[in-house]
């Protein structure tokens, strides 16, 4: 018997109720990929019940609903977002931050008088964090106050150093994307010699957007081939092959060999968002990789590419296999549903 869209849009939903809160988090951030507002009770349940900080993704799924029956819920979060607070622990202010703003995308002006007392501190760890989201949204009147918290300070924009924090080197990195100073440029090329992966890979990805030229191209080159970290190798690999460097594509099949799970994933994530689906066979073994998360990104991947070749198998994972690669089938069955009668990218 098949299984109808309303239950795998159910099955999801349930697990905003699951013990674990990173399951939780997942099937908020799945609701709101589908952008179904069937979603919004199950969310603003999540919203009212869950004592742990993984509800800031019921958050960010309402806000990207956009359906103001959230509205209420929201006031309520972005006054006491109901989860432990000690000094010096951000979550619990980048939740409330985070209703603050979902309220503003919502269009309701309440956001910004709901967190008065955060924004006339001085702007903290919590808005760091936010910087990378919020950077990219409008410039919309009522997020304005949030955006003007959240620029990067000029005496952010440090060259490495010993004493850098990893973390926050990273939201810096990711959020730069969109400032076009020579500042930001400096920072940028600066941590491109980071000693984290994680920061290279973000600095490199930035300057990429800002810098389309061939120059910058032959940068990436140079620098894929003294790279030695196998995250940041396949992200430059990626944004080569964008570029039309053909030949860097090898290192991102390589990369699904990889004996490091969290590489082959990355390796997964980086051919799917490439502008041709050739890959697709290489990810579809990926479906039976050893590791839960590898699989849920090789689903995931398979329906970036609209590839319906392996529905068989995923819908074989969806009825048994971890609960994330589960919901991320359901998700793949809910996409593929509304493929049917065209044409796909990938026979």
């Amino acid at each position: 018997m098949k299984s109808s869209r309303a239950t795998y849009h159910r099955f999801i939903a349930e697990h905003t109720r699951h013990p674990d809160q990173i399951v939780r988090s997942e099937a908020a951030r799945l609701l709101g990929e589908i952008g179904d507002k069937a979603a919004v009770p199950w969310l603003v349940d999540m919203l009212k019940k869950d004592a742990r900080h993984s509800k800031i993704n019921a958050i960010y799924a309402l806000a990207e609903i956009r359906d103001r029956r959230a509205i209420p819920v929201l006031l309520e979060i972005s006054r006491d977002p109901g989860v432990f607070d000690f000094n010096g622990f951000y979550n619990h202010d980048m939740i409330r931050i985070a209703a603050a703003i979902a309220l503003a995308l919502l269009g309701d002006a309440r956001g910004e008088q709901q967190i008065s007392d955060l924004l006339r501190l001085e702007a903290g760890e919590a808005f760091r964090q936010l910087t990378p989201y919020v950077s990219g949204l409008s410039d919309a009147p009522l997020l304005r106050p949030f955006k003007k918290k959240c620029v990067i300070r000029p005496d952010q924009l440090r060259k490495p150093g010993k004493g850098f924090n990893t973390v926050r080197d990273a939201r810096i990195a990711e959020s730069l994307r969109h400032d076009k100073t020579p500042a930001a440029r400096a920072c940028l090329l600066g941590y491109c010699k980071h000693y984290s992966r994680y920061v290279r890979a973000h600095a490199a990805e930035s300057l990429s957007i800002l810098d389309s030229s061939p120059v910058f191209t032959r940068f990436l080159k140079t620098w894929l081939r003294k790279e030695k970290a196998a995250f940041t190798r396949i992200k430059l690999a990626f944004l080569l092959v964008k570029r039309g460097a053909a030949a860097s594509r090898a290192i991102l099949l390589q990369g699904l060999k990889d004996p490091d799970f969290f590489i082959r994933a990355t390796a997964i994530d980086a051919l799917a968002t490439l502008p041709e689906s050739s890959a697709a066979p290489h990810i579809q073994l990926c479906l039976e990789d050893e590791h839960f998360y590898v699989r849920l990104c090789a689903i995931e991947a398979l329906e970036k590419l609209r590839c319906t070749k392996a529905k068989g198998l995923i819908l074989t994972l969806f009825q048994q296999d971890h609960p994330r690669v589960q919901m991320q089938a359901a998700k793949y069955a809910l996409a593929t549903r509304s493929l049917a009668g065209r044409r796909e990218t990938v026979k």
